[in-house]
């Protein structure tokens, strides 16, 4: 066992420079999957957070169209309802 320890601390002060150079490189791409993992979960909750915040508008009046007689047309968002003169 002691022959071991030696062996180990012998190998270790030799390639101490390598072994510093590993572990921050290692360090660089953990902290780069981390953080791109943590965007990935902010930019999934994104358009969420932005409909709860400002609160938008779910119902489009257009006054006139073109492609009818230019009477009133409502349209609600998401397919609920959608009404227009004929």
């Amino acid at each position: 066992m002691a022959l071991l320890l030696g062996w180990v601390r012998h190998d270790v002060r030799s390639r101490r420079r390598s072994l510093l150079v590993l572990a921050l490189l290692i360090a660089v791409a953990s902290g780069t999957v981390m953080t791109a993992v943590v965007g990935a979960k902010r930019g999934a909750s994104a358009v969420d957070r932005l409909q709860a915040e400002t609160l938008p508008a779910t119902v489009l009046v257009a006054p006139y169209r073109p492609d009818s007689t230019g009477m009133l047309s409502v349209a609600f968002r998401k397919s609920r309802l959608s009404a227009s003169s004929p």
